[in-house]
């Protein structure tokens, strides 16, 4: 009896403290039942009966997270949609709206949900580098830096991808070569949005912010980024416009 009274317990007195401000922004683990799924949202506090009474849990969701190195990565692209702060990040499907954005913004590949079930969202480089940050508290949007650390850990370009990337062909396209995941950090081809509004590369690239900007290529003040592809084993670095869509994979701070 008191296993099943603590949690409601729990549950009365979060409902209690928020009772005060109703618009107060509050995070749930969601279910989606269809998907048999379960991601952190954002709701505002006279929500969370109803969210309650479909299944939700008050709180964000476990994160799952692999050690690679000296290094904690979250083992799931990342699938927000308000910054840290608790304010909402728009969901742009129209690809003019997309291509011409100045703010963050945020979308399902092919603005398909049922992708987003499992490939997490595509973001632009806005919303990677706003400061309301758009990773939870006690993580963060990789640097560079920390790309290059995890790259050299895992043997270098040509060795790093392959040991990332989730085995199979449930995801990624065959032929998924050199693929082991023996870091547990199982890579997504989440594919990307382009400058136009389109989508590319779905089950074939995965491509991954971070938050460094650079000169270094024909556009200066671009992001560099990480991608794997399903043709090969590397891990290798560009350059990326802001008006990119591209996943996230976050690291503990």
């Amino acid at each position: 009896m008191r296993k099943l009274l603590l949690p409601l317990l729990a549950i009365v007195l979060f409902i209690t403290c928020k009772k005060h401000d109703p618009e107060a922004k509050i995070q749930v683990c969601h279910h989606d039942q269809k998907e048999g799924t379960s991601h952190t949202i954002t709701i505002s506090a006279k929500e969370l009966p109803v969210h309650l009474a479909h299944g939700d849990l008050p709180g964000a969701c476990p994160i799952v997270t692999t050690n690679i190195c000296d290094q904690t990565w979250m083992v799931k692209n990342l699938d927000v949609d308000h910054y840290r702060n608790g304010d909402p990040i728009p969901q742009v499907t129209d690809a003019a709206a997309w291509a011409t954005a100045t703010t963050g913004a945020w979308c399902y590949y092919n603005n398909d949900p049922a992708n987003g079930a499992i490939y997490g969202k595509l973001y632009n480089g806005y919303a990677v580098n706003d400061p309301r940050g758009l990773a939870p508290e006690g993580w963060h949007i990789p640097t560079n830096s920390e790309w290059e650390t995890l790259t050299a850990c895992l043997g270098g370009q040509p060795l790093a991808g392959g040991k990332l990337k989730e085995i199979g062909t449930t995801h990624w396209i065959e032929p998924n070569i050199e693929a082991t995941n023996e870091t547990g950090f199982t890579a997504l081809p989440g594919g990307l949005r382009i400058d136009n509004g389109g989508f590319v590369e779905l089950r074939v690239t995965g491509e991954f912010w971070s938050t460094t900007k650079t000169d270094q290529f024909s556009i200066p003040n671009i992001n560099i980024i990480r991608y794997l592809q399903n043709y090969n084993g590397y891990l290798l670095f560009s350059g990326t416009p802001d008006n990119f869509g591209n996943s996230v994979r976050c690291v503990k701070d």
